[in-house]
């Protein structure tokens, strides 16, 4: 595996986790989140900041596992 695909796999997985502990802080707040007057709304409004996370995450540990054509 090159050392690129290391890199970024890595920094995908850095980037997720440093945005979930923002929002875990309360630092980053998702536009709509003051305005949500339900526990409901609010976890709507949360809901696209947490799948970019999510997505982040994943794409970091694939390309840190190696993507499909790299099985040895």
């Amino acid at each position: 595996m090159n050392n690129g695909r290391k890199f970024a796999g890595g920094a995908c997985v850095a980037l997720g986790f440093g945005l979930v502990v923002l929002l875990a802080n309360g630092t980053l707040a998702p536009p709509g989140l003051d305005a949500a007057a339900t526990p409901a709304g609010a976890l709507l409004a949360l809901l696209p900041v947490v799948l970019v996370a999510l997505v982040l995450f994943l794409a970091g540990l694939w390309l840190l596992r190696g993507g499909r054509g790299d099985r040895r």
